[in-house]
């Protein structure tokens, strides 16, 4: 799922905290989805966290930047 373009170098564990948290903004029934303000707390919040990811044996340290 993440673009190809950055060949791999993003943190896979990153991305899978977005892709819980857009999840659950695509419920089929619109009542069901979190309030935008939630979903930006929550965004935020995992955009400010140090995440440490290894690709392709190399250790990267990547600090979302918000």
């Amino acid at each position: 799922i993440g673009d190809p373009i950055l060949q791999g170098h993003y943190p896979v564990s990153g991305m899978s905290q977005d892709l819980v948290v857009a999840s659950m903004c695509v419920q089929e029934q619109p009542n069901m989805c979190p309030v935008i303000a939630n979903v930006l707390k929550a965004l935020t919040y995992l955009a400010s966290q140090k995440i440490y990811h290894e690709t392709r044996g190399a250790h990267h340290n990547f600090t979302a930047r918000t």
